[in-house]
């Protein structure tokens, strides 16, 4: 293999002197952006260099990638990462020169790079990895109505573990086989992915404790993702300390807010993302059964020119998005318990 000539051999650390007469696809011995370190493959000595991570263009995704290099034949291949900026979840796929596939050990090897363990949705640092999205919500009835109506969808019903919720951990998942190797857009010339895909979520990293509430004998708790201007999920948990038990209901996008209670449900608005409208969630206190909704348009009502302000004892009283340009209207009680009722099961 020809020498790098950027290295300074000399002046490399020991794992990276290993294999500075290897042609690698990326520079040795910037301190800064490389860390290096001996690893064991199959019995053999090899070198993990882990590049720092850098922005993929403008669509806010952070690309890293962890070479493995083989002293003497300079085998090398990498683990390669694509995570959203502030977000857990990250595709993983393993990196290659064509005429070099990893073999079974070493993609082994490559794969444990990912961290945590496989996921196991009966385990409680877990649950921030497998709970399920907001289900979607059924179409607007045709028929038109002069006065307000509401639609709604239940979410599956609750899975009830013991105790409070906990941290979450670092889990990962075979989300897709590729039947041929392809070459990512993201990664360096000359090289391919192939083998299986893998979703790796960073609940260790990212999903952190955001907001709790209590009211009687329950509490909901509210984690997010991101910092505080990058919130880009939010994760609801139900906790009932007497009965010892609590359960994340689902997920949702940024902005999900808490309305209050009223009859023993709590009401919560989630805006829609970049666009005007919100829909509504209710969450059952005492079973933990949850419903998404929305309100219907009609003649003399457009949802998206509000936005839900708080719950009242009359109804839910909606705040105009234009401010004080148009009065605050209030929703009774009565089309959202009918829209309960009525409510279309899960799809899944």
């Amino acid at each position: 293999m020809a020498a790098n000539p950027d290295a300074g051999t000399m002046a490399l650390p020991e794992p990276l002197q290993s294999v500075a007469s290897c042609s690698l696809p990326f520079r040795l011995g910037e301190a800064e952006r490389q860390t290096a370190k001996f690893v064991e493959v199959g019995g053999e000595r090899a070198v993990r260099v882990q590049e720092a991570s850098e922005s993929w263009g403008t669509t806010g995704l952070v690309a890293s990638r962890e070479w493995l290099v083989i002293p003497g034949t300079c085998r090398h291949m990498a683990l390669s990462l694509l995570c959203g900026a502030g977000s857990p979840e990250c595709s993983a796929r393993i990196l290659h020169r064509p005429e070099q596939p990893p073999t079974d050990t070493e993609r082994v090897t490559l794969r444990s790079w990912l961290g945590g363990d496989p996921l196991d949705a009966r385990r409680p640092e877990h649950q921030s990895a497998s709970v399920g999205r907001l289900e979607q919500l059924p179409p607007p009835s045709e028929d038109t109505a002069t006065s307000i109506t509401a639609r709604a969808v239940t979410q599956p019903p609750p899975n009830w573990l013991p105790g409070p919720p906990v941290s979450q951990t670092r889990s990962w998942s075979e989300s897709d086989t590729l039947e041929e190797p392809y070459a990512l857009d993201e990664g360096p010339r000359g090289f391919v992915v192939s083998g299986r895909v893998y979703s790796l979520h960073r609940g260790d990293c990212c999903v952190r404790p955001k907001e709790v509430r209590t009211w009687g004998s329950a509490r909901l708790h509210v984690f997010s993702t991101g910092g505080k201007w990058t919130v880009q999920r939010t994760y609801v948990v139900l906790e009932q300390p007497k009965r010892g038990r609590s359960q994340w209901l689902f997920t949702a996008g940024p902005g999900l807010r808490v309305l209050g209670v009223h009859q023993g449900r709590a009401w919560l608005e989630e805006p829609v993302f970049m666009d005007p409208g919100f829909s509504l969630v209710a969450i059952e206190l005492d079973t933990g059964a949850v419903w998404h909704l929305a309100l219907d348009a009609s003649p003399t009502f457009e949802p998206d020119e509000y936005r839900a302000d708080r719950v009242t004892p009359q109804g839910l009283l909606l705040k105009s998005v234009e401010g004080g340009r148009r009065e605050p209207k209030l929703v009774s009680w009565a089309p959202l318990e009918r829209a309960l009722r009525e409510a279309k099961p899960p799809t899944r």
